[in-house]
């Protein structure tokens, strides 16, 4: 049983790293994304920078519950901000983030 205890929680623990490092590679590149934005000089330039900043927002730091992962899930799959600020992203010469973050939270979600 003890054995079995740690390996769970290894597994938690590796579980948690993965979202961990999806969310942060993510929040980062939507950081800079921002100040690109800020940079275009647009007129809408400002809604799309709270866009973002509510993007990063939702992102969930861990420890993550279940719910937490499945709310987070459906929010990543249906949420039209996210995909606006992907096609942002691509203009700039940027990669979509979207699936990196649902590969990151797939493990907590099993």
């Amino acid at each position: 049983p003890a054995a079995q205890a740690e390996s769970q929680a290894t597994e938690s623990s590796a579980d948690m790293e993965a979202w961990a490092t999806a969310r942060s590679t993510t929040v980062q590149h939507l950081k800079v994304l921002a100040k690109e934005i800020a940079g275009t000089g647009d007129p809408e330039a400002r809604s799309a920078i709270i866009e973002v900043q509510a993007i990063i927002k939702n992102l969930t730091p861990p420890p993550i519950t279940p719910q937490q992962a499945a709310e987070l899930d459906r929010y990543l799959r249906t949420d039209d901000i996210i995909g606006s600020a992907e096609e942002v992203s691509e203009e700039l010469g940027h990669p979509k983030f979207r699936e990196s973050l649902l590969a990151g939270l797939q493990p907590l979600l099993s």
